[in-house]
């Protein structure tokens, strides 16, 4: 977090460690949204389900996240109009009508691991 403060003074930062409990307020200020350890119970307890999970948004839209998991060595990564990556390797989106903007998702990695995040970049990707 000090890096992304002091390389970018300007912008917001939202971090689930540092969330006081009432609520965020996401403007169109470029927004990064950090947690650096996503499933954070797992971690604690050595099963690989955890993650480093990034984000940027700017005027409220997501242009690019990142969710690494260093010990399955996965990296998913999503850039705004160019699609989704995993280690690299771009895969299909499912295209589904969203009822609901996505959301911030603390402790995806708790989830079952492949449909929770492929379900995290087919909202990511629905934003574009």
């Amino acid at each position: 977090l000090e890096t992304i403060r002091a390389s970018f003074p300007d912008h917001a930062i939202i971090a689930e460690e540092s969330h006081d409990g009432n609520g965020f307020n996401i403007t169109d200020q470029p927004t990064w949204f950090v947690d650096p350890i996503d499933g954070t119970n797992n971690f604690v307890h050595g099963f690989p389900m955890s993650c480093v999970s990034i984000g940027f948004w700017i005027e409220k839209k997501p242009v690019v996240a990142v969710v690494l998991n260093p010990i399955l060595d996965e990296l998913f990564t999503a850039v705004a109009g160019e699609g989704a990556f995993l280690n690299g390797k771009k895969f299909l989106l499912r295209r589904t009508k969203r009822s609901a903007p996505p959301r911030f998702s603390p402790n995806l990695a708790t989830i079952e691991r492949p449909k929770a995040w492929m379900r995290c970049f087919n909202e990511f990707d629905n934003c574009f």
